[in-house]
């Protein structure tokens, strides 16, 4: 019996140490037209395909992937209907999804990491809701008596959604300091050509979040890319800094008074053309 027990141990042991290198994602949707699903792992500047698992007749589907520090998947049918995790070693994830819309309200558990990605996708995809809702109202108002007055008070709403946008992510990162998920805080966009944090100052906020994640995970590819990011951003506030100070420089011009063989002072200028 001893014996047998000294086997079983070290087998334990190892099956333990193979989950623990195991994220397992247990999906359901409620509402399905989908056959198949996929989960892709998300790198700093691309996303990479893993796998894709048959939906089964009750929206049920489940997958396994190994993994050997947190990371960011994104699990969904194309490029826009997805939802992204933020999942460790061990995690057992369960999500549960409406209908084959998935980004539009889906539950997480199992993962500290993939709820608060959740919290911050869904603060951004209500701001653009009602950002995009504004926009159909500006359309419609175009042509009506007493735009001007209508286009101020527009704009102005969405000048407040976007700092309100802008507090929360601030707000977020604060909070969670030591959570990769702070790295996807940093990176949303409002649209394509304006990042949520889009003041200069706010590379403060990636400095003190490159420093903490840096003791956190200092291997992690999105750590790495986070100081990248900041190193570049000083770069260019120096480099705008020093035009600004140009900018506001006087005109200097180059004239010293110079003396001739008599002791006399000639300007420089006087001197062009005749050597």
């Amino acid at each position: 019996m001893r014996k047998i027990l000294i086997l079983i141990i070290p087998l334990a042991i190892l099956y333990g140490c193979k989950n623990n290198n195991l994220i397992t994602v247990d999906g359901t949707i409620k509402k399905n037209s989908r056959d198949y699903i996929a989960i892709s792992s998300i790198e700093v500047t691309s996303i990479t395909f893993i796998d894709s698992v048959k939906i089964g007749k009750n929206g049920h589907f489940k997958f396994r992937v190994k993994a050997g520090e947190p990371d960011f998947y994104q699990v969904g049918f194309t490029s826009s209907n997805f939802i992204t995790l933020l999942a460790e070693p061990g995690e057992k994830i369960r999500l549960s999804f409406d209908d084959d819309n998935l980004y539009d309200g889906y539950s997480v558990e199992g993962s500290k990491g993939s709820e608060l990605v959740r919290m911050l996708d869904n603060k951004l995809l209500d701001t653009k809701r009602k950002l995009d809702s504004l926009n159909v109202v500006f359309g419609k108002a175009s042509t009506e008596p007493g735009f001007d007055t209508i286009q101020t008070r527009l704009t102005q709403k969405a000048v407040d959604l976007v700092k309100a946008q802008r507090r929360y992510n601030i707000n977020f990162v604060i909070n969670n300091m030591s959570s990769l998920a702070s790295v996807k805080a940093i990176y949303q966009k409002i649209n394509d050509q304006t990042y949520v944090l889009y003041e200069m100052r706010d590379l403060q906020y990636m400095k003190i979040l490159s420093d903490t994640l840096t003791r956190h995970y200092p291997d992690s590819r999105h750590t790495k890319a986070l100081v990248r990011s900041l190193e570049d951003g000083m770069k260019q506030l120096n480099a705008d800094k020093i035009n600004q100070l140009i900018e506001t420089l006087p005109e200097a011009k180059l004239d010293p008074d110079l003396k001739d063989i008599n002791g006399r002072k000639v300007a420089l200028s006087s001197l062009r053309g005749k050597y």
